[in-house]
């Protein structure tokens, strides 16, 4: 091992963590700062992932520290238990915050969609998203007897027995891939037969086709624990897994709140529209101009044609939500 050249990567999980959770953050942000008093149970799970995955990301930052993105048997031995013990605690937590997601978009979704063919298939895909967080969080937590062969068993020196750690790995991500197939699947065939123009209909499709990017990302991470699955080396082969499932899951958060985002710059830039309209106002000039026929002084023209209105492709998927007859809870 003398000969071998000094490897460090410790540098990337920690980059990619900050820059996909400030985004994260400033997009619940946005997300929450809107409706203050129409707190919904989709903001809960919203808030709820966000809190997972800001943990997952800070340990990341720690484990970092400890030496993870280097080669193995360059770190010292407590180390290496410290990063082992935080990796498992961030898998954990990735799995809450990914159902999480699932959960408050398919709640989203519950709240759009008012026909009940449709929301039967919401109510299978709950289940499915809730059995996925049972079995694989429970799972995870107890993957060794006694849990703290989890950390220990690297050494050699004590004793349990383990599940089958690829296998199980490899079962998680498969299982999630399908779910963010399935629940993509639900507002884009809704969406298709929505009566909008073709642009419109695409832009909507888009902003719910945002979870086909974090799909890939699913694809990607799975390739990543198959190679990770087989190394010698875990403190830096594992790397790319790891800030896989960060881009994962904080991306994930940034496309729930895509809808709010787009919504929220456009109150702000009506206001700041509207501000500045009424800081132009200026006293008027009386030209020598007759007013029109039939119309005298601060009279308006009863019979004057309105402009049409003009729906944004995501006033559509509001008018849904208005047209039912209430807002029905689904928790």
């Amino acid at each position: 091992m003398c000969d071998q050249p000094v490897r460090d990567i410790t540098h990337i999980t920690p980059i990619v963590t900050t820059v996909f959770g400030i985004l994260a953050i400033i997009a619940t942000l946005m997300r929450t700062l809107q409706f203050p008093k129409q707190f919904g149970a989709e903001d809960i799970f919203a808030i709820l992932a966000l809190l997972a995955s800001l943990p997952m990301g800070a340990l990341e930052f720690v484990m970092s520290n400890y030496g993870f993105g280097k080669d193995i048997w360059t770190i010292p031995f407590d180390n290496i238990t410290r990063i082992v013990q935080y990796t498992w605690i961030t898998q954990m937590l990735y799995i809450a915050s990914q159902s999480w997601v699932k959960i408050a978009f398919l709640i989203l979704c519950h709240q759009i969609f008012p026909k009940q063919g449709l929301r039967r298939i919401i109510y299978l895909l709950l289940a499915l998203v809730t059995a996925y967080f049972l079995i694989y969080l429970f799972g995870l937590a107890f993957e060794c007897l006694p849990v703290s062969y989890i950390w220990t068993q690297w050494t050699g020196e004590t004793k349990g027995r383990c599940l089958n750690i690829n296998a199980f790995g490899w079962s998680c991500a498969i299982y999630n891939i399908v779910l963010d197939l399935a629940i993509i699947a639900v507002p884009v065939y809704e969406v298709k037969k929505l009566s909008v123009r073709a642009t419109k209909k695409v832009l909507i499709i888009a902003m719910f086709g945002c979870g086909c990017f974090v799909t890939v990302v699913s694809i990607i991470r799975l390739k990543a624990i198959i190679v990770f699955g087989h190394t010698t080396n875990p403190t830096y082969d594992n790397v790319p897994t790891a800030y896989w499932s960060t881009i994962e899951c904080y991306s994930g958060i940034i496309c729930l709140n895509m809808p709010s985002i787009r919504r929220f710059f456009k109150l702000v830039t009506g206001a700041v529209s509207q501000r500045s309209g009424e800081e132009s106002v200026e006293t008027p000039i009386r030209h020598n101009c007759q007013p029109s026929r039939g119309l005298s002084s601060g009279q308006s023209d009863g019979h004057a044609k309105s402009k049409p209105v003009v729906h944004d492709d995501l006033e559509a998927i509001e008018l849904l939500k208005t047209n039912t007859k209430e807002r029905q809870p689904i928790i």
